[in-house]
């Protein structure tokens, strides 16, 4: 329900903004910069200071968040060799591992699938695929 109230309220705030900018618009034609602003103007500088508020305040976000990388044990990011891991457990013996050597099979035999079944889908038209799938 929360997307749905979102999404209502974004395309109401759209439709509104598409009617200011239609009234903005009966500024007169003559548009010479004589120092006079106009709704149009008033609404550029809106946008600019939402544009500049979501810049600074991303960038403080950011920077805050570097800051605790940097400095904080707690999100300390910590690199692993997964191959060193993986040499390290399987010398440890854990009997989990003897099955990745059936599952890397097992994936070499889906992949082979996966590679008759794009070669089958590019040779056929739409219509010829719609009557195999009936088939089946």
């Amino acid at each position: 329900m929360f997307r749905i109230n979102v999404v209502a309220i974004w395309l109401t705030c759209n439709v509104l903004y598409v009617i200011v900018i239609q009234e903005a618009f009966n500024t007169p034609k003559n548009l010479a910069n004589n120092g006079v602003l106009y709704n149009i103007d008033y609404i550029g500088i809106f946008m600019a200071a939402m544009c500049l508020f979501r810049l600074f305040f991303g960038l403080a976000y950011l920077f805050r968040f570097k800051c605790k990388i940097s400095c904080d044990k707690k999100y300390e990011i910590k690199e692993r060799d997964l191959l060193k891991e993986f040499k390290k457990m399987k010398k440890a013996g854990e009997a989990n591992l003897e099955d990745s050597g059936m599952l890397s099979e097992s994936l070499m035999k889906n992949d082979n699938a996966d590679k008759e079944d794009d070669d089958l889908i590019a040779t056929l038209s739409p219509l010829e695929m719609k009557m195999k799938l009936q088939q089946l």
